[in-house]
């Protein structure tokens, strides 16, 4: 869901017109993304002492065509191909609108620098973005089902000022 955003806005690049965007606890880098998986993999066997051949081991996989599972997902040669090169950049055409919500559990928190500076972007681009932090857990980091009540909060608080 996450990395969702570099889709969506890979996709927007191809429409005639503006789109807007919601974007939760948006990937910006797909890169970072996929390497954030192959820390995921190397940690589950960790334990069995094949660490360091993990990675040599889904790369050769991915590079006869193999698709490589980790932490329930499958990914193809093809996914890991586009994730590695898709950065959250605005569609060419002028934007309209887009919402950038984040989660922390923490009093206080802020925006990070990178999301900042891709805010940035977006902004440069036209788009009239809300950006905000909502107070939540971090669902896509845990194995279990965690509600994010504030997130869904925010999200018809977007959705309604948009009308």
């Amino acid at each position: 869901m996450r990395a969702g955003c570099l889709l969506a806005a890979s996709a927007a690049a191809r429409l005639k017109d503006p789109a807007n965007f919601i974007f939760w606890q948006p990937v910006v880098s797909g890169k970072q993304h996929w390497q954030q998986f192959m820390r995921l993999k190397m940690a589950s066997v960790l334990a069995s002492g094949q660490a360091k051949t993990v990675s040599d081991q889904l790369r050769q996989q991915l590079s006869t065509g193999q698709a490589v599972e980790i932490a329930g997902y499958t990914f193809s040669p093809a996914l890991v191909e586009s994730l590695e090169a898709a950065e959250l950049k605005p569609p060419g055409a002028i934007g309209e609108r887009a919402a950038w919500l984040e989660l922390s559990t923490r009093e206080g928190a802020t925006l990070s620098p990178v999301s900042t500076q891709c805010i940035g972007h977006w902004e440069a681009a036209a788009y009239k973005l809300d950006a905000r932090m909502v107070n939540g857990p971090g669902f896509w980091q845990t194995s279990e089902i965690e509600d994010a009540p504030a997130l869904i909060t925010a999200t018809l608080a977007v959705l309604e000022s948009w009308q």
